[in-house]
């Protein structure tokens, strides 16, 4: 019963429900990267920047830290733009870092500006994950936030493996570690392009709130660039806000 129930919500989420369709494929790689990113930047700073032990600690400091007005800072963003243009813009900032950190940490006589990368990671960690929380929440359809929410937590763990083994595939190739570093932004990226697929925040929560029974399909943009709602027989209407 269990599993046939979540086949069913499943193949609602990928046929009717396309906000969460392309959220949850947004998690699956944004999340995957940042869970791989404390293995891989240990591993370059241990190889390329050549710290030791007590070093790294300081760093991983730096990124707690960044922590603290990382989380005000995305509760700010959230209000004043939207959890989706939020979490957007949060991913843009983790494309930036990563990209600069991998282009200018290239060797031991780089390593002090680890701390100040460290620390921007640090506001992107503790942004981009209630970031997500607060968009999911606001965009499943009402009565089954349980079994959503289990979810979306698989969805974040699913591709966890991925990040690393195409740090360590590239590097048994022979590619530096700086590409292994910048190779997190495939997945930020592809993270970023999924919740621009997802389209007007505003009319995806509407969509959420409307009946189950009716069937009506949501679908992102319609002919002239706005999103739309679909009956099942084809005809398209656009969401009326209130």
């Amino acid at each position: 019963s269990g599993f046939r129930k979540l086949s069913s919500t499943f193949s609602r989420i990928w046929s009717r429900w396309y906000a969460l369709r392309y959220f949850l494929l947004s998690v699956m790689l944004s999340e995957s990267a940042t869970a791989a990113l404390s293995t891989i930047s240990t591993t370059y700073m241990t190889h390329v920047l050549e710290m030791n032990a007590a070093e790294i600690g300081k760093v991983f400091l730096c990124v707690f830290v960044g922590g603290i007005p990382g989380s005000r800072l995305g509760g700010l963003a959230g209000v004043v733009l939207n959890p989706l243009r939020s979490a957007m813009l949060c991913l843009v900032l983790f494309v930036v870092n990563t990209s600069l950190a991998a282009a200018v940490l290239t060797g031991p006589e780089y390593k002090n500006g680890m701390y100040g990368f460290a620390a921007v990671w640090g506001v992107c960690l503790s942004w981009l994950h209630p970031a997500h929380a607060s968009l999911y929440c606001t965009i499943i359809p009402r009565g089954q936030e349980s079994e959503l929410m289990g979810i979306y937590i698989f969805s974040g763990q699913v591709l966890a493996w991925l990040p690393p083994l195409l740090f360590s595939f590239l590097n048994e190739i022979g590619a530096s570690m700086s590409i292994g570093m910048a190779s997190l932004n495939l997945f930020f990226a592809g993270g970023f392009l999924f919740l621009l697929m997802i389209g007007n925040y505003d009319e995806a929560v509407a969509f959420s709130s409307q009946d189950e029974n009716n069937n009506m399909v949501w679908t992102p943009i319609d002919d002239e660039g706005s999103p739309t709602t679909t009956t099942a027989r084809g005809g398209a209407q656009p969401i009326l806000l209130t």
